[in-house]
């Protein structure tokens, strides 16, 4: 388990100084202000952390961020997260307890994918000139698809290896902070897009006066990759995919996070999991459910 934490003369928890100076200089845009918050989520999560966390935290920034900054807000939300040396050394990033049953998350943080499948990067000059750029929301899509796909197939290996029993609950968390224009989200955001199969806007329009009649979404089971080959936007629809109870998706990163953890929560319930988990769970941002075909959401009350 990592050890050696410090404080500072407020009294305010310091990352290890080697630590600290490891991570500068592989990120340098990272300010004194950044540095003091990841400290704060480090002393809270060291004893659910395994021994290699303080290197991968340096060599996969985002990834260790978003297991630290997901476990904090489950720490807030006063759910039981298992320590490190009370379960096996294999298996998902988190075990929590509650609903009678064990609780696993496994986290993943996608990069913008390589290739032609790639998020494209809309640079400065264009938004400076006023030029009307694409803004790649597919793109984005297929890559947190291709993350639930990814982690679906882990979890299928635990579950062969008896890690991760029938009865326990699933949950998968995506991160999109390292992914560029992941804050400039439409009305309908973009996991929901992902896991509930909505396609492209559609709004139908009376021909004669132009007013709205009527506004929806079309249905698009998977999304193409360039290679001809489909990725998924069912699953939560999916009896395939019912081994996962929900999705929790947040846009959080060392440099930008919301003020109150949790508020950028995205929670999609599957809408027929073999092991649910109670609605309001996580207690923070927004839930989203699929209830006799239409979609329902609701904001958590603290």
């Amino acid at each position: 388990m990592p050890t050696g934490d410090g404080d500072d003369s407020s009294g305010a928890p310091r990352l290890p100084r080697e630590l600290e100076c490891r991570l500068t200089s592989r990120y340098p845009g990272l300010r004194e202000q950044d540095l003091l918050y990841l400290a704060e989520l480090r002393q809270r999560f060291l004893c659910y952390a395994d021994d290699q966390f303080d290197t991968e935290l340096v060599d996969h920034l985002q990834a260790r961020f978003w297991e630290m900054y997901l476990a904090c807000v489950l720490l807030d939300c006063r759910h039981d997260i298992v320590p490190r040396h009370e379960r096996p050394a294999e298996g998902p990033d988190l075990c929590v307890r509650g609903q009678g049953r064990r609780i696993w998350i496994e986290a993943i943080a996608p990069t913008v994918g390589n290739g032609a499948d790639a998020v494209p990067v809309i640079t400065p000059d264009k938004e400076v000139a006023g030029e009307v750029c694409h803004m790649p929301n597919e793109e984005i899509i297929l890559r947190y698809a291709s993350a639930f796909t990814e982690k679906r197939r882990k979890f299928e290996k635990y579950r062969s290896r008896g890690i991760v029993g029938d009865d326990d609950a699933v949950i998968i968390a995506i991160n999109g902070g390292r992914i560029p224009h992941v804050y400039s989200e439409p009305p309908l955001p973009r996991i929901v897009c992902a896991m509930y199969a909505y396609g492209t806007d559609v709004v139908t329009l009376n021909r004669e006066t132009l007013e709205v009649v009527e506004e929806g979404h079309t249905y698009r089971v998977s999304l193409p990759k360039r290679s001809g080959s489909g990725v998924p936007t069912d699953s939560l629809l999916n009896s395939d995919a019912a081994f996962a109870s929900a999705v929790v998706f947040s846009y959080a990163n060392p440099w930008n996070h919301p003020a109150e953890p949790g508020d950028d929560f995205v929670v999609c319930h599957h809408c027929d999991p073999s092991v649910p988990l109670d609605r309001r769970w996580f207690g923070r941002g927004r839930e989203y459910w699929v209830d006799r075909g239409s979609l329902h959401w609701r904001s958590s009350e603290r």
